[in-house]
């Protein structure tokens, strides 16, 4: 395996081709509705639409809320980052061929049956550009038509759909202490008159759904409209992350992660760590995934990080043994800590958009740090508190995401937070990984080859 900053998107041949989805089922019985008839959403004139594509030299990892990392600055400019789909068959769901697609999110589809064709605009042109380089590369079949690809209009992101996904919006709407009447059958009824639907999925057991439009625009304006009419106004109504933002296998689609390979191996030992550095430190250099966990031993001078994905550790491996990394003038020492396999439980929940990353919206003066940290930290260790009171939010990262988890499914519960915007945000480790003081150009580190026990 090269190691890679990114996994790159691809157009994958099966809707099973993310690495994840086999955890979809693992946890909870759950309802799915597919197949709507694709059309303009009728409420785009509220946030302008842009169907046509673009391209720059920024790449973004598509994930889910504030996990976009969008830069307003690269933004500002028209790129290619719609991608053209021809030749598609006579019969098909919009969802089947969405079911195709991976790798980063989407901001709007363009469905013209008729013409059997599709118009996809991503949120970030690199994804858009190694789509279209793959299926350039490679014979595409979809129901038997092989598919044609080409460039739409350039377009820039308006800054409007900038600001919400810097938020958290994306085209999937999350519904959480669902009653036991919403039906995904109910839930198009209330949801088709904001736009075209892709899918809808209940998870009736744990009270929640997703509902997938076919643009950020129809779900923002889904989302600040059911907020204020009943019963949605007194349920959990955000965000949930992009399905077709969920990375794809590798080449090798029979390869099944083997925990004593180091290329499968999620957790990065760090060594030689200056006794004054802090965890905040350690995650404020720790780049190219979002984490599982950081365990740092102070007393021993060592961390382990805990990709979600092996590739990301291994990117961040390789970027410290070829550059080397300093953290308070000392070198830092690389090797590979115990390898284990991603818990199912856990890769739904990053399925569905969470982080170690706790994000609280529509905050108020009485939201200082140590409230935050007084009421966050039962349910684990925190590792960085961040308010930003002009913007009226706040994060909790905590050094686990299942910390991060439990708060947000019980935070809510608290009378005082119920007046809140709940979710997940970004991750920092997930930032792409680029040149840093921290990083040096040589001479490298030298690997610490044993497997070292966390």
């Amino acid at each position: 395996m090269s190691p890679s900053n990114r996994n790159p998107p691809f157009f994958s041949t099966s809707h099973q081709d993310s690495p994840l989805s086999t955890f979809r089922n693992a946890s909870t019985p759950e309802n799915i509705l597919y197949g709507f008839q694709s059309s303009q959403p009728k409420n785009d004139q509220q946030f302008p639409s842009y169907h046509q594509a673009s391209r720059s030299t920024s790449f973004l990892r598509g994930s889910s809320p504030i996990s976009h990392g969008l830069n307003s600055n690269q933004y500002d400019v028209e790129c290619a980052r719609t991608l053209y789909f021809g030749n598609l068959p006579n019969e098909y769901l919009l969802s089947e061929f969405l079911d195709l697609i991976r790798g980063g999110s989407i901001e709007s589809i363009k469905h013209l049956v008729e013409k059997n064709c599709i118009f996809i605009t991503f949120l970030d042109p690199n994804v858009a550009s190694q789509i279209y380089d793959e299926m350039n590369n490679s014979k595409i079949l979809f129901k038997g038509e092989e598919i044609k690809v080409g460039w739409g209009k350039p377009s820039a992101v308006s800054p409007t759909i900038q600001d919400y996904v810097m938020k958290g919006a994306s085209r999937n709407v999350f519904l959480g202490n669902m009653e036991s009447f919403m039906t995904p059958e109910w839930l198009k009824n209330e949801f088709e008159r904001f736009g075209s639907i892709d899918t809808i999925k209940v998870i009736s057991d744990k009270k929640i759904g997703f509902v997938h439009l076919t643009s950020i625009n129809s779900a923002i304006n889904a989302v600040n409209s059911l907020a204020r009419e009943d019963p949605f106004s007194h349920m959990r109504l955000y965000y949930g992350k992009d399905r077709c933002a969920s990375p794809p296998l590798a080449d090798d689609k029979k390869h099944t992660a083997d925990p004593t390979d180091p290329k499968d191996n999620r957790t990065v030992y760090l060594g030689g760590i200056h006794p004054d550095v802090t965890t905040k430190e350690l995650c404020d250099v720790i780049r190219g995934g979002i984490l599982q966990q950081i365990k740092y031993f102070p007393e021993k001078n060592i961390a382990f990080a805990t990709f979600i994905e092996a590739e990301a550790a291994s990117s961040f491996y390789n970027r410290g043994i070829t550059d080397g990394l300093m953290l308070k003038n000392k070198r830092i020492k690389f090797g590979w800590g115990k390898p284990s396999p991603l818990p199912p439980t856990i890769a739904v929940q990053v399925e569905q958009g969470a982080s170690r990353n706790v994000y609280i919206g529509l905050i108020d003066e009485f939201i200082s740090e140590e409230t935050l940290r007084q009421d966050f930290s039962p349910f684990g260790e925190i590792e960085l508190i961040n308010r930003l009171p002009e913007k009226r939010i706040a994060f909790v990262s905590f050094t686990d995401i299942t910390y991060a988890i439990k708060a947000v499914e019980e935070i809510i519960e608290n009378p005082f937070y119920a007046q809140f915007r709940i979710n997940f945000g970004k991750d920092r480790c997930g930032n792409a990984i680029r040149p840093s003081k921290s990083f040096l150009v040589s001479p490298p580190s030298t690997p610490t080859n044993e497997i070292l026990k966390n």
